[in-house]
């Protein structure tokens, strides 16, 4: 007879609703998950980005009613509830502006999330664990709430309605796909791979620079390589430039000697021309004190 295992089963890996609460349920009271965001795009960065816009639209979704025809018509009061809740949970600015486009965003995933019920468990043959309502998965929904929710679409204007955006969505050559992440998210993932791929490209590749015939080490030799690799605009390949270690011709580094000489001159003439305009400046507003 065998003996039964010692070892505990493995737990049953969960995602979603359930993945988030026990997230938010390890925070300690008082405590918040420290989010900093973009000051232009008010996008989150790092560690809790996505935690902080699944737990946006997990709130969408809980506190407003499946049955809300239009997000902007929420009371105040509940704007309130609902942003209080947010905030005791992450650190977020506290400027109007910030608010608003976090509320837009709420409002379109709640919609989205209306499209997702109707499509899976009212025009569909429900979810893939065999469930044709929606209240296992999603707890938070009433019945009576579902119910009305049933009925409006199943309603003629709705029919239309949603035939019409399936026959403006079949024409979409080019579907809009995106994680939760959003173009930050898409933006950081093509920087990385573009970063591994320079990697792998500079592996066993030697890379050669010019080199003075006397072993000095000339610090001219390195801005003409910098001067080369601006003026190619070289972002990835250097072993475009560093495949030569002769030396450069003197017309070379006269070159790029007069271009810092340039550079250098015009930088003390504007510094100077600066000066210059707030000693006036100066004298003008010490003119006015006594006169």
């Amino acid at each position: 007879m065998d003996k039964p295992s010692s070892s505990s089963p493995k737990k049953k890996k969960t995602r979603g609703v359930t993945a988030l609460l026990r997230f938010i349920a390890k925070l300690p009271d008082g405590e918040k998950y420290q989010i900093d965001f973009d000051p232009d795009t008010f996008q989150p960065i790092g560690q809790y980005a996505a935690k902080f816009k699944s737990y946006l639209s997990f709130i969408a979704r809980s506190k407003v009613s499946i049955n809300e025809k239009q997000w902007k018509k929420i009371s105040d009061k509940l704007k309130d509830v609902i942003w209080d809740d947010i905030t005791c949970k992450f650190t977020c600015p506290t400027d109007k502006e910030f608010r608003k486009h976090w509320f837009v965003y709420m409002g379109e995933r709640l919609k989205q999330f209306k499209t997702l019920l109707s499509n899976v468990y009212i025009f569909g043959k429900g979810d893939k664990h065999g469930n044709t309502t929606p209240f296992e998965k999603y707890k938070f929904i009433k019945e009576e709430d579902w119910d009305l929710f049933v009925q409006t679409r199943q309603k003629e204007d709705f029919q239309e309605k949603r035939l019409k955006g399936k026959t403006h969505s079949s024409k979409n050559i080019h579907p809009h796909i995106l994680s939760r992440g959003g173009y930050e998210k898409l933006r950081a993932t093509v920087m990385e791979e573009r970063r591994k791929k320079v990697i792998e490209e500079a592996k066993g590749v030697y890379m050669q620079g010019h080199q003075q015939d006397n072993g000095w080490a000339c610090g001219y030799y390195v801005m003409k390589n910098m001067f080369d690799i601006i003026d190619a605009c070289i972002v990835e390949r250097f072993n475009e430039i560093f495949t030569d270690t002769s030396s450069y011709e003197k017309e070379s580094i006269d070159h790029i000697r007069q271009l810092w000489a340039q550079f250098f001159l015009q930088k003390v003439e504007e510094q100077e021309n600066q000066e210059k305009k707030d000693l006036m400046t100066k004298q003008k507003r010490l003119k006015k004190t006594y006169i």
